[in-house]
């Protein structure tokens, strides 16, 4: 590939610009929900400052967990799609060894 063409990202390595294309649009689309979550947030607090039911507090950081926890599947599947296979086709295990430390932590 050429120079051009190459980019670097996650601890340095070159990847496509295709990849990091790919990643760009993985990590708006996580922003977004983010973006989301603090909006939700907000509306929770304004909850609480309401008096609503516990129920229905309850149930709002529920969605709020699952957002969070649906941004983080995203980048760590982009991750793995990038950052992890481009490492191991160059003979970098040292991506693997960080993925089995994420998934300690996310399992």
């Amino acid at each position: 590939m050429s120079e051009s063409t190459r980019l670097h990202t996650c601890t340095g390595e070159e990847h496509s610009l295709e990849s990091e294309q790919h990643k760009k649009a993985v990590l708006k689309m996580a922003n977004n929900r983010l973006a989301t979550v603090e909006g939700h947030i907000k509306a929770i607090r304004k909850m609480l400052d309401e008096g609503r039911s516990c129920v229905d507090l309850v149930t709002q950081l529920l969605a709020v967990e699952r957002s969070i926890r649906s941004a983080s599947k995203l980048i760590l599947s982009n991750h793995l799609d990038t950052c992890v296979k481009d490492a191991v086709k160059g003979g970098d295990t040292s991506e693997v060894d960080e993925m089995h430390e994420l998934l300690e932590l996310f399992l």
